[in-house]
């Protein structure tokens, strides 16, 4: 049941603050009880937790543990802090949505879980989230997580291994607004946002979602809020308009994701503390409508 080892891309920098800091050595054992997990409450940042675990022959140790992503959140990143073994360099988790695990270690096939990966030494430093979410067989997800509970198993086979992981949380950012109508996938295409509020931060991730599979789109910004027709769609974003560049591509899900530099753009003050912004997602849709192209919805993000 392990899944094929891919080469994470996102290297984990340093951690300045944990809102959760569960360690087994102090907070206590977590418990071996798949439907009586330990409940491990996540807040908003960087959340660590210090586990081991170990195999039969040393007297079988296996974690079970439940996260609460809270109302406004999401489970953005899974960074692998340290991992030591005795003698080994691999270990497995495994996750499922809801507040117990609902199989037995030793019964426990891909098709269980919602996700799941083989990590070790390896994965040190990198966020293993997409990871987990695209092991072979596994129900699968696209990151980040959303708000709910997710129950976590952490099996180790062999030698005793102990793990440290970052669980990173990130709020949802903005109020949708506007109208976007309906794109050839069958669906209007929307916009999204995580990252932190405080433009100092500097710290956002726009998302469309359900916009054509492969076709190219832009995310836009400006002061004022419209409803206009346009293309397709309608324009809900209305002032000085600027494009963040390049150009993206809907992805096999239909999703662009883009990290966006505040700082790179003169834009008078746009992002300071009190100022409000408006977002939106221009995209071509060539079998869609007679003019080609269409748009998300908006959203409003207000700055501290």
């Amino acid at each position: 049941m392990r899944p094929l080892l891919l080469v994470p891309s996102i290297a984990f920098l340093a951690l300045p603050s944990f809102a959760a800091d569960y360690d087994e050595s102090i907070s206590g054992d977590i418990s071996d009880d798949r439907l009586n997990p330990t409940a491990i409450a996540l807040g908003p940042g960087n959340n660590r937790i210090t586990a081991s675990q170990q195999g039969d022959a040393f007297g079988r140790d296996i974690d079970y543990f439940t996260v609460t992503v809270p109302a406004g959140m999401r489970l953005r990143a899974l960074h692998v802090i340290n991992y030591t073994s005795a003698l080994g360099d691999l270990a497995f988790l495994g996750v499922q949505a809801g507040p117990i695990f609902t199989t037995p270690f030793d019964n426990t096939k891909a098709a269980d879980l919602l996700g799941g990966r083989v990590y070790g030494s390896f994965d040190i430093g990198f966020d293993i989230l997409p990871m987990v979410g695209s092991m072979n067989g596994a129900i699968g997800f696209l990151p980040p997580l959303p708000a709910g509970e997710f129950t976590w198993w952490l099996n180790q086979t062999g030698d005793p291994s102990t793990v440290v992981l970052n669980f990173q949380l990130e709020a949802d950012l903005g109020t949708n607004y506007c109208t976007a109508l309906a794109n050839s996938t069958g669906v209007p295409a929307s916009i999204s946002a995580i990252g932190s509020p405080e433009s100092a931060d500097n710290f956002l991730r726009l998302a469309a979602h359900d916009v054509p599979v492969g076709t190219p789109g832009l995310f836009f910004f400006g002061p004022n809020q419209a409803q206009l027709p346009f293309g397709d769609g309608l324009r809900c974003v209305g002032g000085s308009i600027q494009r963040i560049q390049p150009a993206q591509f809907g992805d096999a899900n239909g999703q662009v994701l883009r990290f966006v530099d505040l700082e790179s753009f003169p834009n008078g003050g746009l992002f300071n503390p009190g100022s409000t912004v408006n977002f939106q997602y221009w995209y071509r849709d060539p079998t869609g409508g007679p003019n080609g192209f269409n748009l998300s919805d908006g959203l409003s993000i207000t700055w501290m």
